[in-house]
């Protein structure tokens, strides 16, 4: 209030909205992210889309680049650093090179279309093999206790000693888990949760949006807090980063020299990680007294983080989960029912809008249904009736990351239409994607569709390929798509997803950048 004190009606500047005790000192002010632009950055924008140009907003929260804090400012396409890392080294530089990487979102654009990418911080709690997470996506459970709808959460205890000193944590940190990672063939690891900080009064406001400082301090003694993943191929062919155990990576070295020198200490199969180089090595035995060095650093990943935390974990039951304790087994058994498969179908190929997505059938009305299972159950035993989970594949009312074209090639001298052709395809990949040919988690590979297609549509089809919808997949990323336990697949599709083309090309193929194929 310019020096003033209170306004004249009695109220402060500032008004908190929760109690402050007594002798309370502020420490520190954490401004919300300013979500207007100004009339000046949306004329930039406006006129850098008009050309057609590549282009990025940065966010300056000190005013050192703008003059102005809490703003934001546009970066040209002759200073934007499109696949940096973030860095803000030359954040309003304007001398070009594309050396600036201060992006928040950028815009890349192929002449017709704009692709719109936004960078991110994630915070993730994995366990190595003791404990396996459970999330309940999109659905909000409430206490009929306390009245109040309640969530996951992992729960960091002050038994830990802090970051960089032997002495405990202050407080327990209550982290909200919000999502799970999840695979490019859409299977969910559950060895890992999405966290974030927790709101317990639900005011839209972090309780303490620095819970990574505190339990972390990555800023301090960078070196030791680390966290290491494996890539992994499992029965599937599929690659994956698996956490593994901190004991397996030894760090106390920083270059490849200095492990020169030492490794003679070490065992077989000793995995090392140069901290001034990021570089992985493993050792090597190829004789009696030859070790070598071999990099591997394209099979590891490495993270900020700290390991060996004793936590609490909770997960929250739906109310439509049913869970009793004092039995041995919990029999979770998963059926599809005619009716509803039937309605599922009917909705998933519609076109006209007309009809409404059917509702599952739920876990009351499947135990009474199926009552009679409880005559061949052991009395130790608590038997689930869960209805199947459809995952619908590359139409429209399939999820963005499972989107997809089927490009078709003509066969040659083949007399038929496209129409013909997108049809028959649709058609085909209708019948293939039946009940009876997949089962509850089973893994879908695009090369025997293709198969399928060519076996029974060959003469008017000469190559069938699958290209990706998301901006964030390329050719080949869906050609291998595994299913959860609970989960079958089911054909989206329609005719406007299948395209008749006269030859593959990189730009009908989407292949990822570097990838040689012309």
């Amino acid at each position: 209030n310019q020096g003033q004190g209170n306004f004249s009606n009695g109220s402060g500047p500032v008004v908190f909205n929760n109690f402050i005790p007594t002798g309370a000192i502020p420490t520190e002010v954490i401004p919300l992210l300013v979500t207007d632009l100004t009339n000046t950055v949306e004329n930039e924008m406006i006129a850098q889309t008009e050309l057609y140009r590549d282009f990025g907003l940065g966010y300056d929260s000190t005013g050192a680049i703008t003059g102005t804090a809490y703003t934001w400012y546009v970066i040209s396409s002759t200073n934007l650093d499109a696949n940096g890392e973030w860095s803000q080294q030359y954040a309003g530089n304007t001398l070009g090179a594309n050396l600036d990487a201060s992006w928040l979102i950028k815009f890349i654009t192929d002449g017709e279309t704009y692709t719109v990418t936004s960078r991110a911080l994630a915070y993730y709690f994995g366990s190595v093999l003791q404990t396996r997470f459970f999330f309940e996506s999109g659905q909000r459970i409430y206490d009929s206790r306390t009245g109040t709808v309640i969530s996951d959460f992992v729960k960091v205890l002050k038994v830990n000693s802090q970051p960089d000193s032997s002495a405990p944590l202050y407080t327990d940190y209550s982290l909200s888990i919000v999502g799970q990672p999840v695979q490019s063939d859409g299977y969910v690891d559950d060895f890992q949760v999405l966290v974030s900080y927790q709101d317990i009064d639900n005011d839209g406001i972090a309780d303490n949006p620095d819970f990574f400082d505190a339990i972390v301090a990555p800023a301090v003694n960078t070196n030791s807090k680390l966290v290491f993943f494996e890539k992994t191929v499992d029965f599937d062919n599929l690659q994956r980063y698996l956490l593994v155990n901190p004991a397996r990576v030894n760090t106390n070295y920083a270059t490849e020299d200095a492990i020169e020198l030492v490794k003679l200490e070490f065992v077989d199969g000793q995995i090392f990680y140069a901290t001034q180089e990021e570089k992985f090595f493993q050792l090597v035995f190829s004789g009696l007294n030859t070790r070598t060095l071999v990099d591997v650093t394209n099979e590891w990943l490495v993270r900020t983080g700290r390991n060996a935390l004793y936590y609490q974990y909770r997960h929250n039951a739906p109310l439509t989960a049913r869970i009793d304790p004092g039995t041995t087994n919990i029999i979770d058994i998963y059926v599809v029912t005619q009716s509803y498969y039937t309605q599922y179908l009917n909705w998933i190929q519609d076109t006209t809008g007309t009809v409404a997505k059917p509702l599952q059938p739920t876990l009351q009305q499947l135990t009474n249904e199926y009552q009679g299972l409880d005559q061949y159950k052991m009395i130790s035993d608590n038997v689930l009736v869960n209805s199947v989970t459809f995952k619908p594949l590359f139409g429209p009312k399939a999820a963005l990351d499972l989107q997809a074209t089927i490009n078709v090639i003509k066969a040659p001298n083949a007399v038929v239409s496209d129409s013909e052709i997108k049809n028959t395809v649709v058609s085909l990949m209708n019948s293939y994607f039946t009940i009876e040919t997949f089962d509850f988690g089973d893994t879908f590979y695009f090369s025997e569709l293709a198969g399928y297609i060519h076996k029974n549509a060959g003469g008017i089809v000469s190559s069938v390929v699958l290209v990706p919808l998301d901006p964030q997949k390329y050719f080949g990323d869906l050609y291998e798509i595994r299913s959860a336990p609970n989960e079958i697949f089911v054909n989206a599709a329609g005719v406007e997803n299948v395209q008749v083309i006269s030859a593959l090309t990189s730009n009908n193929l989407r292949t990822a950048p570097g990838s040689g194929v012309i």
